[in-house]
């Protein structure tokens, strides 16, 4: 299960959009919010992370990776409890 990180279309009043985290189970996308925010402009949308080797960018996409392991991880625990029929409704 690779995470993958995209955009939303949606920008706030900074030119901001929210990082979303997609999932797939069983043929069925699942979408997270990670809760954060970035300029469009700051984000590679081929290599799916925070631009720049600075501070702020390797502690941006370390959150998100560390974001991404946590999700992974719930739903592999959904999976081995079978508690995943939420997931393929």
């Amino acid at each position: 299960m690779k995470p993958r990180f995209y955009l939303s279309s949606k920008k706030n009043k900074d030119g901001r959009a929210a990082v979303l985290l997609f999932l797939s189970y069983c043929g069925t996308r699942i979408a997270i919010s990670t809760g954060k925010i970035i300029k469009s402009e700051n984000w590679n949308p081929v290599k799916q992370c925070a631009k720049g080797i600075n501070a702020a960018s390797l502690d941006f996409n370390n959150e998100l990776l560390s974001f991404a392991n946590n999700a992974i991880a719930i739903l592999k625990d959904l999976v081995d409890r079978k508690e995943t029929e939420v997931l393929v409704k």
